[in-house]
């Protein structure tokens, strides 16, 4: 193609077939064509769409042409109540209205709504979609959270809570069970009894024998024994399968024909009580025949052949009680005879010779008979244990153990046939032996055949649980008959150890629980596991400020004085308490939480900065959920 020189293509107009370029024309078919290309690169060359709102316009053959991006327009309606009232009114042909107009009703039910046409030709509610906003309002939000695990959640005010994290119990992974045979014992044992000395103290026949377990060591003491000073160790035999008492350094033994014999381990002094002496003050032993001793705040108390004998340390005076004496209330046992005698705080409770339990309030001078008429226990009683204030527990021959609950009245006999709700049931009716550790009722038990063991007994969970030769354990296994059989129980609670006395030679077994180094807990609470160690970490050493006391008196309702005061000053950082091993919350200087440490009775509480010696527990039964009673062990752990 030739290009006329000085003319311009935009000049040019297409005729036809033809480009008139103002004079001059272009009529072959090829040359019309090759303008025409020309003329398009040009335009396109000159007409752009600029950077950024290729989304909104294009050229479509040489035209601008605007996208079907933007709402074509917005009707707002204030009369209508919903769309169908709106269409009615307003939507009557169809062309009203294209794709992607919006109409926003302010007067409709329930708030405005907004709706978009969706280009369709219905010419009714179906052309359009409701634009629904999300429900922002705090119910509905609130309503979208729930409380996971160790967590609590009020969908009334949108708060989350730890109560329940601080409320659940501690429970750690068993570590695993072991059993050993423990050495140096040489002889059976008529009695057993462990103290918090972490020492065994037995007796058989004229001696009394002191065994410790983390030495295997065995000291002897007897009539050959030389005090330092006082009375020398007296002739005749400790009585067996009964009570002696240890009070500190002191031991007091009932001995068969001698009275009771006082000897301080550490000192070795020596103090005989018999029938011609031993009190300062008032009667001395009514009999030297002395079946069992027992003591208790200022108190040792004796049963004996002849009646009670009660002995004062504060005052070094003796009394005596038998059955002419007089009361405040109540009468006497009948018959002076007696053969066990158990006293917690101030009341003593024991057994008169076939007529059930007596029970004597020191203090008030008050008498009271627990028998078979009136209570269903057994008239037969030669052994029994109370466990204050709820349980009176006694073998009985080979029918089992009888437990009497003397708040409810019930009568419970715990033999061969009473299935517990949880766990599994005494094996065999013949129990030598009973002792409690706080928390659960231990029984030796055997037939005489082939069964001997160890039946544990929970009484607030009606649980049973067993220790014997089918008890898998590492070390020693659980000894059995016809081998050896078990005699005697004594508990470490604290520890998780149980001591064994058997019928020969090695004599003594030890089975312990060892407790594993992780929790069972869930993650959430594997904050409380580590109080201690963090405690530790903080102040430099951690300690138990009140261990496993009672309240003095069951506790109902809010601000009720526990009778627990602070032994020392805490020193600045984490306190809490807990009731039988669970974690409950402490306040600090509020009486809104389950405990508080108050110094006016309860009318203040204290904050943690404030708290100071004989400071007093306060509990909030209602904020707590529960009473307390005085079975409960309240411990609180501080750094002092």
């Amino acid at each position: 193609m030739t290009l006329i020189h000085g003319k311009h293509l935009k000049n040019a107009t297409i005729l036809g077939q033809k480009i008139d370029l103002t004079g001059y024309t272009a009529s072959q078919p090829g040359q019309v064509t090759s303008l025409q290309v020309v003329n398009d690169r040009i335009n396109a060359e000159k007409l752009k769409v600029a950077a950024g709102s290729g989304a909104y316009v294009e050229i479509v053959n040489n035209e601008l042409k605007v996208k079907a991006t933007a709402i074509a327009s917005v009707t707002v309606n204030a009369v209508a109540v919903d769309l169908t009232s709106f269409i009615a009114s307003n939507y009557t042909t169809g062309d009203e209205f294209q794709e992607g107009d919006t109409i926003v009703l302010k007067s409709a039910t329930g708030g405005i709504k907004t709706y978009l046409h969706t280009g369709g030709s219905d010419i009714n509610e179906n052309d359009f979609v409701e634009l629904e906003k999300p429900p922002l309002e705090d119910a509905y939000i609130r309503a979208l959270f729930e409380a996971g695990e160790g967590l609590s959640y009020d969908e009334a005010t949108g708060k989350f809570s730890l109560n329940n994290l601080l409320e659940q119990p501690l429970e750690y992974k068993a570590g695993g069970e072991n059993g050993e045979l423990l050495t140096g014992i040489g002889q059976y044992w008529d009695t057993m009894m462990l103290d918090s000395d972490g020492k065994i103290y037995a007796t058989r026949y004229a001696n009394l024998y002191v065994y410790d377990p983390s030495t295997q060591s065995l000291t002897t003491y007897n009539n050959s024994t030389v005090v330092s000073s006082g009375d020398a160790f007296p002739s005749g035999n400790i009585n067996g399968n009964n009570i002696m008492f240890k009070d500190g350094d002191e031991i007091y033994l009932p001995y068969n024909v001698s009275g009771i014999f006082r000897y301080n381990l550490v000192t070795g002094e020596g103090k005989v009580f018999n029938t011609s002496g031993g009190a300062a003050n008032g009667a001395q032993l009514p009999s030297n025949n002395v079946r069992s001793v027992d003591g208790s705040n200022n108190y040792i108390v004796a049963a004996t052949s002849a009646g009670l004998w009660i002995y004062d340390k504060s005052t070094d005076t003796g009394t005596v009680i038998t059955n002419g004496s007089s009361f405040s209330s109540g009468s006497a046992f009948q018959d002076n005879d007696i053969y066990n005698v158990q006293i917690d705080d101030n009341t003593i409770y024991l057994d008169a010779d076939y007529e059930g339990i007596w029970v004597y309030d020191i203090l008030n001078n008050t008498a009271q008979s627990f028998n078979n008429s009136n209570s269903g226990l057994p008239s037969s009683i030669q052994q029994f244990l109370t466990v204050s204030p709820n349980y009176i527990f006694n073998p009985m021959d080979e029918s089992g153990v009888s437990m009497h609950n003397r708040i409810t009245g019930i009568h419970t006999f715990l033999d061969a046939s009473y299935i517990p709700s949880n766990g599994v049931s005494l094996p065999a009716n013949i129990v030598y032996q009973i002792t409690w550790d706080g928390e659960e009722l231990a029984c030796v038990y055997t037939d005489g055949n082939t069964l001997t063991g160890i039946w544990f007994y929970n009484p607030t969970t009606d649980e049973g649980r067993l220790l014997n030769s089918a008890t898998s354990v590492s070390g020693d296994a659980v000894p059995s008959l016809p081998t050896q059989e078990f005699k005697l129980v004594a508990r470490d609670k604290t520890n998780d150890i149980t001591y064994i006395a058997l019928s020969d030679n090695p004599f003594l077994y030890k089975h312990s629980i060892a407790a594993g180094a992780e929790p069972t807990l869930p993650q959430h609470l594997a904050t409380i596991k580590t109080v201690e160690e963090k405690i530790a970490a903080s102040q430099g050493s951690f300690e138990e400020g009140i261990v496993q006391q009672n309240p003095s008196s069951i506790l109902s309702g809010d601000n009720q004085n526990t009778g627990i005061a602070l032994p020392k000053k805490p020193k600045p950082g984490l306190i809490f308490v807990t009731i039988n091993s669970t974690v409950h919350r402490l306040g600090n200087g509020v009486k809104t939480m389950p405990f508080y440490f108050s110094v006016d009775g309860g009318t203040t509480a204290k904050t943690f900065e404030e708290l100071a010696i004989g400071d007093t527990l306060f509990f909030n039964g209602s904020i707590a959920g529960f009473d307390l009673d005085t079975n409960d062990s309240i411990d609180v752990y501080y750094n002092a």
